[in-house]
């Protein structure tokens, strides 16, 4: 992509925050961005709020997200910022909401879109947060998400073969953060991954304590039937000071019993770089890469 694509129809968009709070600068500028690409932007009327360690209490944070999943007006729904909340929200969701929408995040935004997809949500985007898209998110991620948003060409996703089979396999693409999904083993919110590859990704986490998580995921059976695995990036995640091995040593020792393809190094995560995808949409995984169905 060697320039920043225009939309191919104007989008009203609710920027809300179910987790934690946003830095106002980041918001800001964020919504700048967003105006500057032609969309129409709503706030969350508790948006700017602060309660404790979230964005604002459980029932305002409650009230804007089912504001922004049922409003007429608004066409997409655009998490400001991740951390930690989105799940105290979900079982105040009503059974019925409709579906038209568009819901854009990640990270804490995958227990929301656990959530989503059961009642029959199709196009959750894990894609960057407004908080972060001005300035902490790359150009070519800017781009992948207009793209995506125009129904339009993206690049694949480059990563590298850990260990499994190297067979092609086109599968749904489900997952999001590694610890929000093993925190959502045992509640009704937990993805579906039979017949999947799954993505995982998170930050700041200490190597036993993902090794912790990816365990407890699999005594769930929430890898049970997958098709393959797509490492994403693991930002800031700590090995211990004296240790022998690496995360890819680890990596390799937790999923290799799976006996599917892994892949590592997708440009998804926390980073700079954060390659928009839809939960759901088929891909191939195919030399260490994951491809969608219309790429570059």
């Amino acid at each position: 992509m060697n320039s920043m694509p225009s939309l191919s129809r104007k989008f009203t968009v609710a920027v809300i925050a179910p987790a934690s709070p946003p830095s106002l600068s980041g918001l800001d500028t964020g919504i700048a961005t967003l105006k500057a690409w032609g969309m129409d932007v709503l706030e969350g009327r508790h948006l700017r709020k602060q309660f404790s360690h979230h964005a604002m209490s459980v029932a305002e944070r409650t009230e804007d997200l089912i504001w922004a999943l049922t409003a007429p007006e608004v066409d997409v729904v655009w998490l400001a910022r991740g951390g930690y909340g989105c799940m105290q929200c979900l079982p105040f969701l009503p059974a019925e909401l409709p579906t038209d929408r568009i819901v854009i995040g990640f990270s804490d935004a995958t227990s929301l879109f656990g959530a989503l997809s059961q009642r029959g949500y199709r196009n959750l985007i894990h894609g960057p947060m407004v908080a972060f898209l001005a300035d902490e998110t790359d150009e070519l991620s800017k781009s992948a998400l207009l793209a995506l948003l125009n129904g339009q060409a993206r690049p694949h996703l480059v990563g590298e073969h850990l260990c499994g089979p190297q067979s092609e396999i086109t599968a749904p693409l489900v997952g999001g953060n590694l610890a929000v999904l093993a925190s959502l083993a045992g509640t009704p919110w937990i993805h579906s991954t039979k017949g999947a590859i799954v993505l995982l990704e998170d930050i700041a986490e200490h190597a036993y304590r993902m090794d912790r998580t990816i365990t407890q995921l699999a005594n769930s059976g929430f890898f049970d039937g997958v098709k393959g695995i797509a490492l994403g990036e693991f930002i800031r995640c700590i090995l211990p000071r004296d240790a022998t091995f690496t995360l890819d040593e680890m990596f390799r020792n937790l999923f290799a019993p799976l006996n599917v393809p892994v892949i590592k190094d997708v440009g998804v995560g926390h980073g700079t770089r954060n390659i928009a995808w839809k939960m759901g949409e088929q891909v191939t995984l195919r030399d260490g890469s994951l491809h969608f169905a219309r790429e570059e």
